[in-house]
């Protein structure tokens, strides 16, 4: 079990990096969530470990670019520790959205041991297939 203020900045740390991507990256509207198709790709996330913590950043392609994303992570506290990354998206379509497909950046930095494994993605409640490219 993570101890309260490492948790409280595993949280924040995550829900900053994702209101940056969002203010930055596109101008989000909405539409309806990821298709299967989507779940079935594999995700490559590129993988580093500094500062005390493991950073994993990748993307996931959304039929517009009216989807948001949240995250979320899991850590058991095993030794050495193992790490789920939780993805979702959200359909915030409000009318005219472009029906252009969309890539939408994430990073999560988790603060763990150098010998943290990334054992599971999940997207919109479904396992993917991942690869981790080191950095």
């Amino acid at each position: 079990m993570l101890e309260k203020p490492l948790k409280a900045f595993l949280i924040v740390t995550l829900i900053l990096i994702a209101l940056g991507f969002i203010s930055t990256a596109f101008n989000n509207s909405g539409s309806p969530a990821v298709s299967d198709e989507a779940s079935q790709e594999k995700i490559v996330l590129e993988h580093k470990y500094f500062a005390s913590a493991n950073s994993y950043s990748g993307s996931i392609m959304t039929p517009t670019d009216c989807y948001t994303w949240e995250s979320d992570i899991e850590i058991d506290n095993t030794d050495p520790e193992r790490i789920k990354l939780i993805l979702s998206t959200d359909d915030t379509d409000t009318d005219g959205c472009e029906q252009i497909p969309s890539r939408k950046d994430f990073t999560f930095v988790v603060p763990s041991s150098q010998e943290a494994q990334l054992v599971a993605v999940e997207l919109n409640g479904r396992a993917v297939n991942f690869e981790i490219l080191e950095n």
